[in-house]
């Protein structure tokens, strides 16, 4: 029969940390990855190392989440795995965070990531693929001065855990990882 085409990755906040070792991991096991990021630089580099695509955009953004998308269904032309990566921090109590900085943290880590996954949605179904959300052991537990990331993580989880249940029927699966301390730049 034809020769099988590479499974395609798009992973989000995928020019730093842990979302530039994901997309290098995903490479190596031979997808074609898209990274997106908000600054240009970093994740060009990481396109650029494993013959990638790199999408500059905002995921708390929809027309940047949707554009993600499309621009990685249109070079690839189809979409298998979603990494939800993209996050931010925020740091603060009750008392002394800035209740913008919490609208913020959850535009990216969380709205974002609902964002990014409607779009692909459509693409993951048709595939039968995957969604791999990066929560984090602050989802679960509280940790100082941190409720906006805290929150936000947690939120994660359990729209994570709502993807599953409303779309494993139908061959889309969804799990959150919940990493702990990562030393990353």
């Amino acid at each position: 029969g034809p020769a099988r085409v590479s499974p395609v990755a798009l992973v989000t906040g995928g020019g730093t940390g842990i979302g530039a070792a994901i997309a290098r991991r995903l490479a190596a096991d031979g997808y074609s990855v898209a990274v997106t990021g908000r600054r240009p630089a970093p994740i060009d580099e990481v396109a650029r190392e494993i013959d990638g695509l790199a999408v500059v955009a905002d995921v708390g953004v929809d027309a940047d989440a949707d554009r993600a998308v499309s621009e990685t269904v249109a070079r690839f032309d189809s979409l298998d795995a979603l990494v939800l990566n993209a996050g931010i921090g925020g740091e603060g109590s009750l008392l002394d965070l800035d209740p913008a900085v919490f609208e913020g943290v959850f535009r990216t880590n969380v709205f974002g990531a609902l964002l990014v996954a409607r779009a692909a949605m459509p693409h993951l179904l048709e595939r039968r693929g995957s969604v791999v959300s990066i929560g984090s052991v602050a989802g679960m537990r509280a940790a100082p001065e941190s409720l906006a990331y805290c929150s936000s993580k947690a939120a994660l989880a359990m729209l994570t855990q709502c993807i599953a249940l409303d779309h494993g029927p139908a061959g889309v699966r969804a799990n959150c990882v919940c990493p702990g301390w990562v030393r990353t730049p």
